[in-house]
């Protein structure tokens, strides 16, 4: 006898779809235990509030990179590097990569790299290594202002080649 749509599992097979399930789980409960340890014992800042996907990293000064800049490419600790000296222009642009709608949102692109500067204190993200909007962003407005663009017109042209146009 035939019944039209049910599939017969055999015991072997309800043991490997539960262990299967059993591990899922516990790789997932074991990601969030480590996230919240390692957040706790790399000595990250956690005065300022990170999005769910990004690390933060506190160092002395803005001459001091952050450690995670180690898994990442000449390019981006370039760019890291020279955050401090365009902080005042890339602090009035508008990050168009997402993050500006997170929760905790950020408020400008500046905030994709550094979450806080105090005297003896900066708090750095990680959330620009791996996002690429954010860079070409802050590649694009480092060049336009060591060319001695205005900070109207650097924001002009971020808005044009990055602002999505339902925006």
């Amino acid at each position: 006898m035939k019944t039209a749509g049910l599939v017969k599992l055999h015991m072997w097979d309800k043991l490997l779809i539960g262990f299967t399930m059993i591990i899922l789980f516990a790789v997932f409960i074991a990601g969030c235990g480590s996230a919240e340890e390692s957040n706790e014992n790399q000595g990250h800042s956690h005065g300022v509030a990170a999005t769910e996907s990004e690390q933060l990293e506190t160092t002395a000064s803005l001459a001091d990179m952050p450690a995670f800049l180690d898994n990442h490419t000449p390019l981006t600790t370039e760019l890291y590097s020279e955050v401090g000296q365009y902080m005042d222009i890339l602090e009035m642009i508008h990050c168009y990569c997402g993050c500006m709608d997170d929760d905790p949102a950020h408020d400008s692109l500046l905030r994709c790299y550094l979450a806080d500067v105090e005297p003896g204190k900066v708090t750095w993200s990680d959330h620009s290594t791996s996002c690429g909007i954010c860079k070409m962003e802050a590649e694009d407005v480092i060049a336009m202002a060591k060319q001695g663009k205005s900070t109207d017109e650097i924001i002009e042209a971020i808005d044009a080649k990055y602002k999505p146009n339902n925006m």
